[in-house]
């Protein structure tokens, strides 16, 4: 009978663990049936279209004198299926079929659509002339990353050829305030297209279209981090939270959180421009919305918006380096990126 206490007290404590774990076996339950799997399940032979449009606001500040310019640029292209392996591993051709750009800096507009191009084009229109027509591959895994970019050179050579009039070497030359912002900071702000002149670049475009997401179902309200995201900008490192913010009839819903950080290391990220006694920064944020396909795990739409602030000003001890009434110069800029894609299965 002395062991009846310590049999009861077992059975008395079972219960209690019984009863308080049922709550969590059911919202496991409820988690695994509302998992859901983001990965990318593309099929040979499938075709895509895709509508990519980027539209900038620069703000510049030297000294009191501000300026302003707006651009937009939107690019069409066909995403071919050539083949997937046995582990998911998707190799895709992309194609420009179209490209068309507005801009209005200081109040000079210009305009260009690449099917009626004026017969006339300078930089940097002459390279998106040449894209049209263009492809290059790259292999995409389950999980959305660019696992290698293929068979870009005859891309490449058409690009450097328009740009350069034929000439083995060319030099691109800037002589006003309006490419202040990409000459302090070496960013590709200005220069869209100058980054798919190299393989990183064409990485960073076909990674812009698909995205990262999860090797695994995720449930609702789950999250995955990204380091290093690719933003619009080159020069700058996103690191980003993503998730799921629901999922129904097919569609699931993903929301996007990061910061933006100047990168001084990379090879767009030095300065173009320096002065002495100064540092430069640039940071900003990151959000958007993802629209996916649950059948293909492909993005149907987005919306993502890079807000960007960049200052070069004098260290503590430059004005003891100045010559007198030639006091140091500030430099401030803002931008806002705000990027939409769109993308349809074709029959």
């Amino acid at each position: 009978m002395k062991h009846a206490p310590t049999a009861l007290a077992a059975l008395t404590a079972l219960a209690i663990l019984t009863i308080l774990s049922l709550p969590l076996i059911g919202r496991a339950q409820d988690d695994a049936a509302d998992a859901v799997d983001l990965r990318l399940r593309l099929q040979p032979g499938d075709t895509y279209k895709l509508t990519m449009t980027t539209d900038k606001t620069i703000n510049e500040w030297i000294q009191n004198l501000e300026s302003i310019s707006t651009s937009t640029t939107a690019m069409w292209l066909t995403m071919d299926v050539i083949a997937v392996d046995d582990d998911g591993t998707a190799r895709v051709k992309l194609t420009f079929d179209r490209v068309a750009t507005t801009s209005d800096e200081e109040d000079d507009v210009s305009e260009y659509d690449s099917e009626n191009p004026d017969e006339d084009l300078e930089f940097p229109l002459k390279i998106y002339q040449a894209l049209v027509g263009q492809s290059f591959e790259v292999k995409l895994s389950p999980a959305g990353e660019v696992v290698k970019v293929l068979n870009a050179d005859a891309l490449q050579l058409a690009m450097a050829t328009a740009l350069s009039g034929g000439r083995s070497t060319f030099t691109i030359k800037t002589s006003s305030t309006k490419g202040m912002a990409s000459a302090l900071f070496g960013t590709s702000l200005r220069l869209d297209p100058i980054m798919l002149m190299d393989k990183k670049g064409l990485r960073r475009l076909a990674a812009s279209l698909v995205f990262v997401r999860p090797g695994e179902p995720v449930a609702t309200g789950h999250t995955w981090e990204r380091d290093n995201d690719l933003p619009v900008d080159s020069a700058m490192n996103c690191d980003s939270t993503y998730k799921l913010a629901s999922h129904q009839d097919g569609v699931a819903m993903v929301e996007i959180e990061g910061t933006l950080e100047h990168d001084p290391g990379s090879r767009s990220g030095k300065p173009v421009i320096t002065f002495a006694n100064t540092t430069t920064s640039m940071e900003g944020t990151r959000s958007g919305v993802l629209k996916l396909d649950e059948e293909s795990g492909v993005v149907t739409s987005a919306r993502i918006t890079d807000t960007i602030k960049g200052e070069t000003k004098p260290t503590e001890d430059a004005d003891e380096d100045e010559p007198e009434g030639n006091p140091p110069i500030t430099f401030l800029a803002a931008v806002d990126i705000v990027t939409t894609i769109t993308c349809e299965k074709q029959p």
